[in-house]
């Protein structure tokens, strides 16, 4: 940590903020000619970190270069924001599912990448270096690692020489956390807004982000580094707020799946297992990673009529980076469920009849009814492969945002059921509250005024 004694502070200087009206009071010095300042909302409050400045500096006593803060007091001596982000991401990650260890990490690089020590600024290109580096193991105390294997390998970003200098400087530039007031917070939310490569962050990725930040400054508070959050006080814009309502144009024409789902089964050998696969997902309703995980033994296949699909387990791709048996995908128990929880979803004869079928056809007796040849699950980018060739052959002519995905499928099963079914049954079925159905699915069902204009009239009383 380098020192001087070389303290200038200045007279406490007022700023009208954006309203015109309130006020904030800025405290101004410089270390080694290096300035810092520090904004309080009373003229109060900054008269005295002002005077307690002055009174270090007369005392003789040395400044840390980097905090700006007396070197042998406690004032601003606190954690780096790199530090305590490398502490939440060691405190979150035992109880978290793959996909979200990655999500918090892809979160805390943007915050971590950006926030340094004024006279150490983060251009893009190093900015993009950091980012890179973070994500790929620097807020793991094992340091820089490969975030995957295999094919994925060949498409992550190589970590260079230049990413481990980058780090090594971070660390010394890092930002502490005390010196992160309401005015920093709001230059990072506005950094949030723009992904790397220069393009507008969605809403639900800018939320995210800021999630990642509160968690970094929430730990500070709760371990008494900070009186508080300063991102409390900051309200989100109702046009940057994340969205879980999905949009009908995702939807698209779901009349079309079963033509695309039966083009799938004519593509090679393997068509008619990845068709099996994408049809438990539509017709059940199930999330792609319930499906991945679902075995014969929790399947009610009778030779006619309903059968039931018992989904206990979910396996969601993540990376082998992120989960903890190191396979591409996770083996974690259902979404926003206690360890052990169930769901029973009810399928219909024509799922029963492809279930048979694929079971019949590979010889299944007993484990995960999706496999491949060496009993591996499926891969997430292959289902997404043929998903997307049924879907051209389907659909030549849908929107580009139409069905796209293969979890689209499980938003096209909920739509069409809601046009007839009771939004509590639909809930369970798909395995959410039902606040959380109408919230995300009920501004989906169609139109159909004359049906409940007369639905109402046989109800209410003459």
């Amino acid at each position: 940590m380098a020192r001087s004694y070389d303290v200038h502070v200045r007279a406490v200087r007022a700023r009208k903020r954006a309203d015109r009206v309130a006020r904030s009071y800025e405290v101004r010095w410089t270390v080694a000619g290096q300035p810092f300042s520090k904004s309080f909302r009373m003229k109060a409050q900054a008269d005295s970190a002002a005077a307690d400045l002055r009174s270090a500096a007369k005392a003789g006593d040395a400044f840390d270069t980097v905090a700006g803060q007396p070197a042998n007091t406690n004032m601003g001596a606190t954690p780096t924001v790199l530090e305590l982000a490398r502490q939440v991401y060691a405190r979150e990650w035992d109880d978290s599912a793959g996909k979200s260890r990655k999500s918090l990490c892809e979160a805390m690089a943007h915050t971590v990448a950006v926030l340094t020590v004024p006279q150490h600024p983060v251009d893009d290109a190093r900015r993009i270096l950091l980012y890179q580096a973070l994500y790929q193991g620097g807020l793991s105390p094992k340091g820089l690692r490969p975030l995957d294997t295999g094919k994925a390998a060949k498409r992550r970003t190589p970590i260079t020489a230049a990413h481990h200098e980058a780090l090594r400087w971070l660390e010394r530039a890092s930002l502490p956390v005390g010196r992160v007031d309401r005015k920093t917070a709001e230059t990072v939310l506005a950094r949030f807004a723009m992904n790397l490569d220069g393009t507008a962050a969605s809403p639900n990725m800018r939320t995210r982000r800021r999630s990642g930040f509160s968690k970094i400054l929430e730990h500070a508070a709760a371990e008494g580094h900070i009186p508080a959050s300063p991102l409390r006080t900051i309200k989100v814009r109702k046009a940057q707020q994340a969205t879980e309502r999905v949009s009908r144009s995702v939807v698209g024409d779901p009349t079309l799946i079963p033509a695309a789902l039966a083009h799938i089964r004519t593509i090679g050998k393997r068509g008619a297992l990845f068709a099996a696969f994408l049809a438990t997902v539509f017709y059940s309703g199930a999330r792609p990673s319930e499906v991945a995980a679902l075995r014969l033994e929790h399947c009610d296949l009778p030779e006619s009529g309903w059968g039931s699909l018992l989904l206990r387990k979910s396996a969601a791709a993540a990376g082998t980076a992120w989960t903890d048996s190191r396979e591409v995908r996770d083996d974690r128990g259902l979404k926003l469920r206690a360890a052990g929880d169930q769901r029973r979803v009810p399928i219909r004869p024509v799922l029963v009849r492809v279930l048979r079928e694929h079971v019949a056809a590979r010889g299944i007796r007993s484990g995960l009814l999706f496999t491949t040849v060496t009993g591996a699950m499926l891969s997430e980018s292959e289902v997404g492969e043929f998903w997307h060739a049924g879907r051209t052959a389907a659909m030549p002519d849908a929107a580009p945002e139409a069905l796209a995905r293969v979890y689209d499928l499980r938003h096209a099963a909920a739509s069409l059921w809601l046009r007839t079914v009771p939004v509590g049954v639909v809930a369970e079925r798909l395995g959410h509250s039902a606040s959380m159905c109408l919230r995300v699915y009920h501004h989906l069902i169609e139109g159909d005024e004359p049906r409940w204009n007369s639905a109402i009239e046989q109800t209410m009383p003459v």
